[in-house]
Order: structure tokens, then sequence, then C-alpha cells
């Protein structure tokens, strides 16, 4: 069984990734001539910035690569938008191993595509690229600028006994009369002030935002609401929650198998069903169409067997075992969604499963009913699982998951156990 589903999985996960990767969002680009042409967009949800994308005019037609040498403004109705321009960019690393001794940004020229965070008479844009992070700005039709912030390194020569001021933090962990220091030049908040002047955003609101996505769309969106001047925002398009939380119940088939080198106390307790309940937490990732998340859930299980075997290992020939395990087990693992349209995803899950025990042990009794011995499990142990299910309209799940192999005696010399689970899950997300 186990041997089917690790091949039948992976092979139903990739017939559904092709047929999801083919799927496509109405949008529209705008060429070099200033055409808009209605089209047909990969929507990929991109985490970087792109510099190219996949389109197709209509459903029947072949795709065609758009690129930021051909595209002046693509996006995808509803969702996205990005715009090309040529801005003065600062690459700047922001990693504390990485400052520069320099406070001023050093700026170089290149043609990126922009994304649109919120647009009107002042318009936010993002650029993601790996972990370099830049906001640019413009007001009432000016061209883009970057929004300046910079973390940098300076020189603080003092005693040891010197109090430290100003805006700096400690760049090591402890002071020397020369010490390296993080500063930060928050030259964006001097352009917000000089550039969004209104009356509903005053000194503080200025003097305290800061560099991030929501504090910036935020101020944005209030100036030009402030102005009242039209605007969207495109942060708030296709905006979901990013935070869910499920009610889990479980149907199991369980199984333990004994495995003792002086072959006394070897016995295998076959399968059992048994029911088990737990609360996923998942946090889904804003980007990739939020295809990817971080599951967590706590569950509680119990496994009750009994099994008699004919044996000459011990006297009276019969060989009685008794299973009691009980756990709590917290997975954690990740998660990808596979989209099958707007109401139903595929999605497959592994986990590396922590149990911890609860007054848990294995018996073993002779025939008459003398115990023979018995066996505490008590030491926390791991195990992966591997999950593939179902989900519809991010409210009612249903999830087919394979716990691997877990030795519950792995403490115990000469002895091993295999146990593992089949688990069919049933889940309602409340939020």
């Amino acid at each position: 069984m186990k041997q089917l589903l690790l091949t039948l999985i992976p092979s139903i996960l990739l017939i559904f990734e092709l047929q999801c990767q083919v799927s496509f969002e109405s949008g529209y680009i705008i060429n070099e001539s200033g055409e808009r042409i209605e089209c047909l967009i990969r929507n990929e949800d991109w985490r970087n910035n792109p510099v190219e994308f996949s389109y197709k005019i209509t459903s029947s037609d072949e795709v065609k690569t758009g690129s930021i040498r051909t595209v002046k403004e693509f996006g995808v109705n509803g969702f996205s938008k990005y715009v090309r321009d040529s801005v003065e960019i600062d690459r700047s690393s922001d990693k504390p191993d990485q400052l520069s001794p320099e406070r001023n940004p050093i700026f170089k020229k290149e043609q990126l595509f922009l994304k649109t965070l919120v647009e009107g008479k002042a318009s936010l844009f993002y650029y993601f690229d790996g972990d370099l992070v830049r906001f640019f700005y413009k007001v009432n039709g000016s061209k883009i600028n970057q929004l300046v912030y910079k973390p940098y390194l300076i020189k603080y020569e003092s005693s040891l006994s010197a109090p430290i001021t100003g805006n700096v933090v400690l760049g090591s962990g402890s002071f020397t009369p020369t010490t390296k220091l993080m500063a930060y030049n928050n030259h964006f908040r001097q352009q917000l002030f000089m550039d969004l002047v209104c009356e509903n955003i005053s000194k503080k609101d200025m003097a305290n935002i800061k560099y991030n996505v929501s504090n910036l769309s935020r101020l944005f969106t209030k100036y030009n609401k402030c102005s009242n001047q039209s605007y969207v925002d495109y942060k708030s398009a296709g905006k979901q929650n990013f935070f869910q939380l499920t009610l889990r119940a479980a149907q199991n088939i369980n199984s333990l198998e004994v495995d003792d080198s002086g072959s006394v106390l070897s016995l295998d307790f076959g399968k059992k069903s048994s029911f088990q309940f737990g609360i996923e937490t998942e946090f889904i990732f804003p980007f990739n169409k939020n295809k990817w998340s971080l599951i967590i859930e706590p569950t509680y299980q119990n496994f009750n067997a009994e099994k008699s075997i004919q044996t000459q290992n011990v006297s009276g020939g019969i060989l009685i075992g008794k299973a009691n395990y009980r756990s709590i087990e917290l997975p954690i693992g990740f998660r990808h969604y596979f989209n099958l349209n707007k109401q139903s995803r595929l999605f497959t899950n592994i986990s590396l499963y922590f149990n911890y025990p609860i007054n848990s042990k294995v018996e073993y009794f002779r025939g008459n009913g003398s115990k023979l011995s018995e066996l505490e499990i008590n030491r926390a142990n791991r195990n992966l699982a591997l999950g593939f299910g179902y989900k519809y309209k991010n409210r009612l799940g249903l999830e087919l998951r394979y716990n691997l192999k877990r030795d519950v005696f792995r403490d115990y010399f000469a002895l091993s156990s295999n146990y593992e689970s089949l688990n069919l899950i049933l889940g309602l997300s409340l939020f």
C-alpha cells in the first residue's frame, strides 16, 4: 500500500502541475508603439519582479513571451500591474555583514518592471529581487524616483564607559574603543514630507513611517483620499486571508510491529483503526498566487491493540501483547496548492512529525495471565509524513496522509519497532 502511495501521489501531482501551468487570466499589454492589447496572461504572482512573462491573444492562440525590451506595461485584470521605466536604483546590500560605510545611496540607472501598489495623484511602486527591497514613487506626473532608505556602517571611537547616542545600533557582539555601528539613512521620510503635503497628514505620520509595503501603501492611500483624487489600491487586489485555522478529524489505520533480536518479544500487532483530532494552523505565503504555505497541526492520536501468538519462547507456549500508545503529535511542514478553478484546489504537503507519548506502553503476558515484561514508550521521536488532498472554497478539505516509519523503541537495546499510519482527514476551516 505504501509503495503504491509513494508512486501514485507524485505522478498525480505532476499531471496536475502541468495542467495548472497552462492556465491564463485576462489582462493586457502595452507594446512599444503604445498600443494596448487585450490578452491572456499567465499569472505567476511573481515574488521577484519579472523581466519577462507569458501571454497569448486568445485561449486557442500560441503562447508568446513578453519582455522588458518589448513591453511598456502589462497587467492581470483585478490583480496586478507592472510598468516599465528607466530609474535610478541603489542596490547596496541591507545585510548586516555586507553593509557599506557609505551613507549616501549609490545610484545606477536600470530599466525595470516596477509593480504598482497604489496608483493616483501620488503613485507607489515596488521592486523585489532576491533579498533586495526598494520602493519608488511619483507625484503629479513627475518622473519615478526611489524612496531612499539605506543602512550603513560607521566607526565609533570612545572609551568603554562612554555612552552611545544617536540612531545607531551595535554591529558586533561587544563594544570596543573602535566599534563598527549600524546607522540608517532615512531620507525617504524627508522625500515624503516634502511631496505628500496634505492637511490630514501630520509630521508624526512622516516621522514614524517604516520602509515597508503596509506603511507606505497606507500613507499613499491616505494622501490620495486627502487630495480628493481617484486612485487604485493594487495592494488590496486579489487580497486573501494569509492565516487559516482548521478543525481536523481523521480516521486512521495504524500498525505496530516490534522486533526483538532475542525473539522473545517480537510481535506484529497488525492493523487497527482509530480516531484522531487536531487543529491546523496554516500561514499562507503572499506570493506565487498563494500556492505555498507553512502548516502546524497539534494532534492527539491513540493506538490500542492486543495480539496473542503461539511460541516456544515463553512458558505455556502463548505470548499475549497489549499495546497502548497515546501521544500528542506536532507536525510542522510545507504545503503546495494546485489551482483547478476558483473554487477547487488540490494540494500536497510534507511534514516532520514531533511525537510526545502520554502514559504509553506495551505489555507482555503469558497464557496464564502472568506478566512477562513491560516496555514504556516515554521518549519523544520523529518521522516524516506525506499528504495529498483536495480543498473546496478554502473551507472544506479532505486529505490522505501517510506517516512513514516511526521507531517508538529506539532507546531500547536490541529492540526496534515500526509504527506506521494512514490517515483520512476531514477539515473545516473556521477562517
